[in-house]
Formats: C-alpha cells, sequence, structure tokens
C-alpha cells in the first residue's frame, strides 16, 4: 500500500510501490538521468564537500574520467577533507595502486573490496560489491547504476568508435 503523503509525488510512489521507506520531511530527492548529469553532480560534490567524501564504486576507469576524479579526489584530501574510497578488487583489477598514489600520499583512504588473491573459499569467489555510492558530508549522497569511467559518466556523451 503506498502511503497517502506519496501519492502525489511521482519518485517518492515508485520508491514505496518498490518496497523502499516512505519519505521522511526535510530530505530531497532528484533523479540523474544522464552519465552527463551523474557526472556533474559527482564532481561538484566532491568540489563542494567540507568536510568528508566517501565513495564506493564497482569500476573506475583509467581514462580521463577516472583520472579527473582521482585528481579532485586527491587536491581535496590534500585540503583536509576526509576522504575514502572503496573499490572492487575485480572491477578495477587493471588499476594498478600506484594510480591511486595522489589520493594516499594527500591523507586519503583508498581499500579494495575483496582482493582475489590470496584466493580465501570458493563461496566468495564471485561476492562482488556492485554498489556506486557517493556520499558528501553525511548528507548529500548519489546513489545508483554508473560507474566512474567514460563509457557510464563524463562530461561529455559517451561515443564509442
Amino acid at each position: 500500500m503506498i502511503p497517502a503523503a506519496c501519492a502525489d509525488y511521482p519518485i517518492a510512489r515508485a520508491i514505496t510501490t518498490g518496497g523502499g521507506s516512505p519519505p521522511v520531511g526535510g530530505n530531497a530527492i532528484s533523479l540523474l538521468k544522464t552519465g552527463e548529469e551523474a557526472y556533474h553532480a559527482l564532481e561538484k560534490g566532491i568540489l563542494e564537500a567540507k568536510h568528508c567524501i566517501h565513495i564506493t564504486t564497482f569500476i573506475i576507469g583509467r581514462d580521463e574520467v577516472g583520472r579527473r576524479v582521482f585528481e579532485l579526489l586527491a587536491q581535496r584530501a590534500k585540503e583536509g577533507i576526509q576522504v575514502r574510497l572503496l573499490i572492487d578488487a575485480v572491477g578495477c583489477m587493471f588499476i594498478f595502486k600506484s594510480f591511486f598514489k595522489a589520493i594516499k600520499e594527500a591523507g586519503g583512504e583508498v581499500q579494495w573490496f575483496m582482493p582475489v588473491l590470496p584466493f580465501t573459499s570458493r563461496s566468495s569467489a564471485n561476492l562482488r560489491n556492485h554498489g556506486k555510492i557517493a556520499i558528501f558530508d553525511q548528507h548529500t549522497a548519489i546513489v545508483g547504476g554508473h560507474n566512474i569511467a567514460n563509457q557510464y559518466i563524463g562530461p561529455e556523451p559517451y561515443h564509442q568508435c
């Protein structure tokens, strides 16, 4: 059953119909409909954070989008903002740890979710972190299905040659 308070709000209705909790007063939600919107929201959140940035994702590209996000995170960590990044070990298996050096040297944290080696058990082999979440100052979040790479998000639409 859809709460009466959600009936006039299509996003709230969709969330509650899908089994989510009804909205709580004092909050706002907006949909990022394109990869370009998601990219600009992520960049804005990183640049405007005052205290902390927490990001988890499955894939970060070694392309200009991934490099731009890393540069921004390193810059913000240097400025004293707490930066924490959790990436999936399989989704980012072709990224060398040196790629994260600037963030770590600036005081940020980078952790790998479920490293493949050493192999620990068969039951955990396919347990992956497909979450894509960015939280800024513990009050603003971007959640959804955009990995951080050219083919998913970026300042311009992605056109594969």
